[in-house]
C-alpha cells in the first residue's frame, strides 16, 4: 500500500485541514519495558535518527511497511488490540486523550493535541499512516514537538517489530469512531420557533407548557425525560416556559394552569391535560396516555401519516 501526498495533494485534499490535529501521533518517546526494547535496534542509532538521514531514509521506510500495511485494511480483533497496547507503550497518551479512558501517567499539557476516540471518522486510513510516517512531510510547523535536539522522536521503522505495531496501529486509530449524537427528544420552543419544529414532525408531539414557580411543573419534568425514550422516535417533547411565551399560552392553555400538557399530529390538537392524575406515578400517567394516542393513531392512521 503506497501513500502519496504531494504538495498539490494537500492543498486540495479535504484532509488537510484536519492533519495538524493529528501528526503529533507518535511524537512521545517509547515507553520502558519489553514491548518498547523489540522495537528498536539502538536507541540512538534507531530510536533517536538524525534528522537529515531520517529525511533521506523516510521513502525506504514506508516502502518497506508497504506489505505490513496489508492487515489495516482488514484487521482481526488480536489488530487491533496490538495497536492499542502500541498507543500507550509508544507513549502517545502523553499528547493523546482516547475518550474516557485513562491515561498511565500525567500527559504532556504543552503539546496536548486533539482526542482520537473520533479519529477514524475524521481521517482515512492512508492519511493517518502519512501522519505517523511522515509527520515533517505533511506539517512544517511545529517541528519541534517530533524532534528532541534536532533528532527524530519517531521510533525506527527499520525494525521488524515497529513496522508490525505502527501497522496495527493505524488499524486500530482507523477503527476509533463514536457514535453520531442522537437528536434530543426534548428541544426548548418559543413562540417563534414552536410551528417550524412541530412541521418537521411526523410523529406525535407533546407540548410541555412549565414554569419554574411551579412546583407540579418541576415535579412532572425528571418523568416526561425518562419516559420520552422508551417511543423509540415516536414522540418529541417541546418544553415552553410560560412567562417567555405569551403567545403560545393564549394559544393551547385557555384556562392558564399550569403544568398543561397538550398533544399534536400533523398540527391538530389531540388531547390535553391540566396536571397528572394523582392516583398514578407521573411515568406511569405519560406512558398510559402517550400509549392510548399512539394505539389510536396506529388503528385510524391520518392522511399523509
Amino acid at each position: 500500500m503506497s501513500i502519496p501526498f504531494s504538495f498539490m495533494d494537500r492543498l486540495t485534499s479535504p484532509y488537510w485541514f484536519a492533519l495538524p490535529l493529528l501528526v503529533t501521533l507518535l511524537a512521545c518517546a517509547p515507553e520502558h519495558g519489553p514491548s518498547s526494547e523489540a522495537r528498536v535496534e539502538n536507541e540512538t542509532d534507531n530510536l533517536h535518527a538524525d534528522k537529515g538521514a531520517r529525511s533521506e531514509t523516510l521513502t525506504s521506510d514506508s516502502m518497506g511497511l508497504e506489505k505490513d500495511f496489508e492487515p489495516i485494511l482488514k484487521p482481526t480483533a488480536s489488530q487491533i488490540q496490538k495497536g492499542h497496547d502500541a498507543f500507550y507503550s509508544y507513549g502517545c497518551w502523553h499528547c493523546h486523550q482516547l475518550g474516557n479512558e485513562e491515561a498511565p501517567g500525567l500527559p504532556d499539557w504543552e503539546n496536548t493535541g486533539p482526542d482520537l476516540a473520533d479519529v477514524g471518522s475524521r481521517l482515512s486510513v492512508g492519511v493517518i499512516a502519512q501522519s505517523i510516517l511522515e509527520p515533517n512531510a505533511v506539517i512544517a510547523e511545529p517541528r519541534h514537538m517530533h524532534e528532541v535536539d534536532g533528532q527524530s522522536r519517531m521510533p525506527s521503522f527499520a525494525n521488524p517489530q515497529a513496522q508490525e505495531d505502527i501497522a496495527c496501529m493505524v488499524a486500530f486509530l482507523a477503527q476509533c469512531r463514536l457514535e453520531p449524537p442522537q437528536e434530543p427528544l426534548i428541544v426548548k420552543a418559543t413562540d417563534n420557533t414552536l410551528e417550524s419544529l412541530m412541521k418537521a414532525e411526523e410523529g406525535l408531539v407533546l407540548l410541555d407548557f412549565w414554569a419554574e414557580w411551579c412546583f407540579a411543573c418541576l415535579e412532572a419534568s425528571p418523568a416526561l425525560e425518562s419516559v420520552a425514550p422508551s417511543f423509540g422516535g415516536q414522540l418529541k417533547v417541546f418544553k415552553i416556559e410560560v412567562d417567555d411565551n405569551p403567545l403560545l399560552v393564549n394559544r393551547f392553555v385557555p384556562d392558564l394552569n399550569f403544568p398543561c400538557f397538550v398533544l399534536m399530529h400533523q398540527g391538530k390538537l389531540l388531547d390535553r391535560r391540566y396536571g397528572m392524575d394523582p392516583t398514578q406515578e407521573p411515568e406511569i400517567f405519560f406512558r398510559r396516555w402517550i400509549n392510548q394516542h399512539l394505539s389510536k393513531l396506529a388503528e385510524n392512521p391520518q392522511p399523509g401519516a
